[in-house]
C-alpha cells in the first residue's frame, strides 16, 4: 500500500473522531451545562443577552464571551448549539416543552449569549442582569437583505431548521431589495411585539435591564463598552478593556463589502439604499419601534 493511499485511510478513518472532537470543545460549556455538570466559580447574577437580528448580535456575543472568560464568568451560547444540532430553540416552546429547560437558567455566574428573540416562558426573567441589543429595524431589514443574498449559510440540521432559514430566501425577487423589505418586515415586527412583552416585566426591577443601541456601539464604542459591562457587572483588566477597543478599531470596516458577514457597520444605511416611497411605508410599519426606541422618522 503506497503512502499517499494510506494517508487517504487515515484520513477517512480518523476525520469524524476529530470532527467529534472539535464540536465537543466548541461546546463544552453547553454540554456541560445541559447535563448539569457546569460548576462556576462565580456567584454573580447570570447574564442574558438578548439582541434583534442583524444588530450585531454576533459581535456583541464575541466581545461577552471574551469579557466573561477574562473575569471568571463561564460563556454559554444555547442558541449556537441547537443551531448546530437538535437541541431545540428555547423561545419555540410552549409552557410545558420549556419546562424541562429551565434548570439551565438557575446557574450564577453564567453568560448566556445570543437569543435573537425573547424567551417569554422564564418565569423569573426580570431576575437575571438582561441586555437588549436593538439598532433602527429600517437599517436592520437592509442588512438583513445582504446577509441573505451574500453571507448567511443554511443549516443542514434537520427540515424545520432548514425552513426556518430558508424564509427570507422566499421574499427575493432578483436583486430588488425595496422588493425583500417591503415582504419580510412581519418578522421585525412579531419579534419587535414580543420583545415589548418581555420588556414589561422589569418595570419594577428596572436596573436589571439594559437597552441599548447599535447606533451607540458604532458611534462611541468605548462608551458603548463601559455601559455594557457596568450593566453586566464584569470588571475587565485594563489591557483586557483596551484590547476590546484596539480590536473593534482596528476591524472597522473602512467601505462596504457586501459579501462580508459584516458588510458596512454604519447608520442611516437605508437612506442610501431603499427607495423613499420604500422609506415611507417601513416609517408607518415600524412607528411604534421607531417611536419607543427614539429613532427619527
Amino acid at each position: 500500500m503506497n503512502n499517499l493511499l494510506k494517508r487517504i485511510l487515515v484520513n477517512r478513518i480518523t476525520r469524524p473522531y476529530v470532527r467529534k472532537y472539535e464540536f465537543r470543545r466548541h461546546f463544552k460549556n453547553e454540554l456541560a451545562l445541559i447535563n448539569r455538570r457546569l460548576r462556576p466559580k462565580s456567584n454573580d447574577l447570570p447574564v442574558i443577552h438578548y439582541s434583534f437580528k442583524k444588530a450585531g448580535s454576533q459581535y456583541v456575543k464575541k466581545i461577552l464571551t471574551y469579557a466573561a472568560e477574562q473575569s471568571g464568568r463561564i460563556p454559554v451560547s444555547l442558541p449556537g448549539y441547537a443551531y448546530r444540532t437538535h437541541f431545540p430553540y428555547l423561545h419555540d416552546l410552549s409552557p410545558d416543552e420549556f419546562r424541562k429547560y429551565e434548570y439551565l437558567f438557575a446557574q450564577s455566574g453564567v453568560v448566556h449569549s445570543v437569543f435573537v428573540e425573547p424567551i417569554l416562558n422564564l418565569a423569573n426573567a426580570a431576575d437575571f442582569k438582561t441586555l437588549l441589543m436593538v439598532r433602527d429595524p429600517r437599517d436592520m431589514m437592509v442588512s438583513l437583505y445582504f446577509s441573505v443574498v451574500h453571507s448567511h449559510p443554511v443549516a443542514d440540521i434537520d427540515k424545520y431548521k432548514q425552513d426556518r432559514a430558508k424564509r427570507f430566501h422566499s421574499y427575493l425577487k432578483g436583486d430588488d431589495i425595496d422588493h425583500f423589505v417591503l415582504n419580510a418586515y412581519p418578522y421585525y415586527l412579531n419579534i419587535y411585539e414580543n420583545f415589548c412583552a418581555m420588556l414589561d416585566r422589569f418595570e419594577t426591577k428596572q436596573e436589571n435591564l439594559l437597552v441599548t443601541k447599535y447606533e451607540h456601539m458604532v458611534e462611541d464604542f468605548e462608551g458603548w463598552l463601559r455601559q455594557l459591562l457596568d450593566h453586566c457587572e464584569i470588571e475587565l483588566r485594563p489591557e483586557h478593556f483596551g484590547y476590546l477597543v484596539d480590536n473593534y478599531l482596528a476591524n472597522r470596516r473602512k467601505k462596504e463589502d457586501i459579501t462580508k458577514h459584516h458588510r458596512k457597520g454604519t447608520a442611516g444605511d437605508h437612506l442610501e439604499k431603499l427607495k423613499p416611497d420604500s422609506i415611507d411605508a417601513l416609517n408607518k410599519i415600524f412607528s411604534a419601534y421607531l417611536e419607543k426606541f427614539d429613532y427619527k422618522v
